[in-house]
């Protein structure tokens, strides 16, 4: 028996699912393997929750009399949906090796927005060497991307089938580092006994070079993997076999083509020869490779019966332990080069010049405010659909995206000045009782000014604005809510997709 530490706990977001969103794993296993294209480490704070409950229907008697019949009856009816959240930090990068600006939240953030795979030219994220932009142009869709998660814990595992992301909140407090909070919903939990997480080395044996007066080969593909990651090929002692490395047209690669096979790193180990033949000679040898993408023939023969060992060492491996055939190298979450975003160099900046609302004001005014805090939330409104049968425990079926909201608040001190707090909540109040749909444009900047090289903006062309609240503490203080709308030209418009936009940049 072992506890579970919250501290080891890790979450993976995969688009490796079959039809019905199950993630291609334990009894859902299917031919796919977790790649660094359908697969990544998402980096979580602590809070991680998910839980699934029922839903019971309870039969209950009250009769009148000297002796009353008085009990009760529960029924489990119906499996509710599963209920997960988690936060991460909004962390934006420089990825110099593909010379576009990322972020490790992209596949949420893209998940989130539509339905289409990062890789399509109408995904909700989109990456350019200058920045990395999310929208909700393509978001009018009655169904979300499809995905999975896996959380891994010390000693258990579980899968979440046909997850979709509900709301994410953006928490941007002066004290703290900016993050986002993300919930949402998935049809069911799997328990996944024979999943692991290892950090170490995972070792797959190749039983077909098990070999006795006979030379056998086998085909070994490395790609995707981390960039500290190692291969190890380990001979059995014993025997007189030999093992060698060729090209996949049975030539024997010479040492140094070994070497350049696996990215140029040079062979380690002892009883190495020229033409890249190893011998056991009685003895374990060991072997120790750096690859990505190479493709070598393991080439066993000799009088022997030995069966050598394949390793594969990468900082984030998901290991199904009961066999080799699901061990998958995925993207290790990014720990140095992302940049976290302090809220203490956040601004809001307003503009009223959508439309000349404000007779007593300037039009066009820009109101620049330091915040003292603040969140946005943006919701699809997902329900899910559950039947009703008798006899038996429903199931959800499936869900449907609903009124797509994006709400928020932030705080500041009441100042005055030009084009400050009291300024603005003045304007507002002199146009109040006349204006009846008051629009601004608003861009919460994290991090500080755009012309900061790294930063994350919250654009909301066109949102609608209450008077702000006047919190009286120590320092007067305001609240400014807002709600993001559609618009068209200098009109509102309720059917349009062009509430908000996210831009994320970063030093290189």
């Amino acid at each position: 028996m072992a506890v579970n530490l919250i501290r080891n706990s890790r979450v993976f977001f995969t688009t490796n699912v079959d039809s019905y969103g199950r993630v291609k794993i334990g009894d859902q296993k299917g031919s796919s393997q977790f790649t660094t294209t359908n697969t990544w480490e998402i980096q979580v704070l602590e809070g991680l929750t998910f839980s699934q409950n029922t839903t019971q229907d309870t039969v209950t008697l009250n009769e009148a009399g000297a002796a009353p019949s008085r009990g009760q009856r529960s029924f489990n009816t119906a499996l509710q949906p599963v209920d997960f959240s988690f936060s991460t930090y909004v962390r934006p990068y420089n990825d110099t090796t593909n010379s576009k600006i990322t972020a490790e939240e992209r596949v949420l953030w893209n998940a989130f927005g539509g339905v289409k795979d990062l890789t399509q030219a109408t995904a909700a994220w989109k990456e350019t060497s200058s920045a990395a932009t999310m929208s909700f142009a393509n978001s009018n869709v009655h169904q979300l991307q499809t995905f999975g998660l896996i959380i891994i814990f010390d000693n258990t595992a579980y899968a979440l089938d046909n997850c979709a992301l509900d709301t994410a909140t953006l928490d941007f407090g002066i004290d703290a580092i900016a993050a986002v909070q993300w919930a949402g919903k998935a049809s069911n939990i799997r328990p996944l006994t024979d999943l692991k997480a290892d950090n170490g080395t995972t070792t797959v044996t190749f039983s077909g070079l098990d070999v006795a007066n006979a030379t056998e080969y086998v085909d070994a593909t490395f790609s995707s993997l981390a960039s500290n990651a190692t291969i190890t090929f380990t001979t059995g002692a014993g025997g007189t076999d030999t093992f060698a490395f060729t090209n996949t047209s049975g030539a024997t690669l010479s040492a140094y083509d070994v070497a350049a096979a696996f990215a140029g790193i040079a062979l380690g180990g002892s009883g190495t020869s020229s033409n890249g033949t190893y011998g056991t000679n009685g003895l374990s040898n060991y072997y120790t490779l750096a690859a990505d993408g190479a493709v070598v023939r393991f080439v066993a023969s000799g009088t022997g019966d030995v069966t050598p060992n394949l390793s594969v060492s990468s900082g984030a491996t998901l290991v199904n332990t009961a066999g080799g055939s699901e061990v998958a190298d995925v993207a290790k979450a990014k720990n140095v080069t992302a940049r976290y975003i302090t809220n203490k160099l956040s601004t809001l900046v307003l503009n009223d010049g959508i439309n000349d609302f404000i007779n007593t004001g300037t039009p066009g005014t820009t109101y620049s405010v330091a915040l003292t805090g603040g969140q946005i939330t943006f919701n699809n409104n997902l329900t899910y659909l559950t039947p009703a049968n008798l006899a038996t425990v429903n199931l959800p079926i499936t869900y449907f995206t609903g009124t797509r909201a994006i709400t928020g608040n932030v705080t500041a001190y009441l100042k005055t000045g030009t084009n400050e707090t009291a300024k603005l909540l003045k304007d507002m109040l002199l146009a109040a009782s006349t204006t009846v749909d008051p629009k601004y444009t608003i861009n919460v900047q994290l991090g500080g000014p755009s012309t900061n090289l790294t930063g994350v903006e919250i654009k909301l062309p066109a949102a609608m604005l209450q008077i702000p609240q006047i919190n009286t503490a120590q320092v007067i203080s305001t609240t400014i809510n807002f709600t993001a709308q559609g618009y068209s030209g200098s009109t509102y418009d309720i059917t349009a997709q062009n509430e908000a936009s996210i831009v994320y940049r970063a030093a290189a």
